[in-house]
């Protein structure tokens, strides 16, 4: 399989969020899919989680804060995607805009031999 596309656009969330109890530990929840490009993509499983912490500020001290929290997921197409959620809205944009598609794997290559 080739290496995955890195992408970094937003994403629209569809559809419910996927059982889990993330939630209650004060995490995201997997989506049930997005909608990116104009295209709709079901999620189907979630194959890996990963958080992202700094120092608030970027300075040094004992405060440190949970930045990002990347999904590793499969898609009802078969491809494999990761998104991720922003803790904390990015300045000068969109505040309600915290999902994000970072990559996701070519569709041709997914059937290769």
């Amino acid at each position: 399989m080739n290496a995955p596309e890195f992408i970094s656009e937003p994403i629209k969330l569809t559809g419910e969020f996927l059982g889990s109890d993330s939630s209650a530990r004060g995490l995201v929840a997997v989506p049930a899919g997005f909608i990116w490009r104009d295209l709709e993509f079901r999620i189907v499983e979630l194959l890996a989680k990963e958080k992202h912490s700094s120092p608030e500020g970027g300075k040094a001290g004992n405060e440190v804060y949970l930045r990002r929290e990347y999904l590793t997921v499969r898609l009802d197409d078969g491809r494999e995607a990761v998104i991720y959620f922003e803790r904390q809205a990015r300045s000068g944009g969109n505040a309600k805009q915290r999902w994000f598609i970072y990559t996701i794997t070519d569709a041709d290559t997914m059937h290769d031999p």
